[in-house]
């Protein structure tokens, strides 16, 4: 019985006839979370990401950040696709949730650079998010994207010199973007963990870099991906 519910409301939702941010809407994408249930749920699911309607990309994204391990590991490349094909759509806050089953299984260049893309959109709560999911990254994922940036350094993720000071900070940020000196705190804040220490070696007049270092710089350090 539960399984024709939610595939009632998959059919409903691709046919546009939900509003977004209505009540309906809301409890439908709520109950669609168990679309991994369905025999079929990947023929749903590429069907939203066909979509260009945004409240149907909205719906697939957070569908995707409540993700189930067994189902995406089992459809690793479709699930792949999709996710790129709907970040495609360029909507900032269903982006922000896409973030999680993109990192989940980045594991090709055409995944890395829709990263990369994601982390020079000019949104700023979209930078932002994306740094935030950049600092539990492991050493492969720095390398892979350090081999394939143009502009960043990624490589001070995991090479940072034993002393750190304000002569450093200086010397590596001088005349960069405002992104390039989040991606250096960011480096800096995963060796010390230390959020007031970071926001000493910057001239502590970027506002700016003072929002991101305190409120977008995690807290919980101790997870990895």
């Amino acid at each position: 019985m539960e399984a024709l519910e939610i595939e009632r409301l998959a059919k409903n939702l691709i046919a546009g006839n939900f509003t977004f941010e209505t009540e309906d809407y809301s409890q439908a994408i709520n109950k669609l979370v168990s679309i991994y249930k369905l025999d079929n749920a990947l023929y749903y699911l590429k069907q939203m990401a066909n979509s260009d309607d945004y409240s149907i990309i909205f719906a697939l994204s957070f569908i995707l950040e409540h993700y189930s391990k067994p189902f995406i590991n089992a459809n690793k490349d479709e699930v792949s696709q999709l996710t790129l094909q709907a970040i495609s759509k360029g909507y900032c806050s269903a982006n922000c949730y896409l973030l999680y089953p993109l990192v989940y299984f980045m594991e090709h260049d055409e995944e890395y650079l829709c990263f990369l893309k994601l982390l020079h959109n000019q949104q700023n709560t979209l930078q932002n998010d994306v740094l935030r999911h950049l600092y539990y990254f492991d050493t492969h994922k720095y390398e892979q994207l350090n081999r394939l940036s143009e502009q960043l350094d990624f490589s001070l993720f995991h090479s940072l010199p034993s002393k750190i000071d304000s002569q450093w900070f200086e010397q590596q940020v001088k005349g960069k973007s405002l992104l390039y000196r989040k991606v250096v705190a960011s480096a800096v804040y995963k060796k010390v963990k230390d959020k007031k220490f970071v926001h000493s070696l910057t001239d502590m007049t970027d506002a700016e870099l003072f929002d991101f270092i305190y409120i977008w710089l995690p807290d919980d350090t101790s997870k990895t991906s």
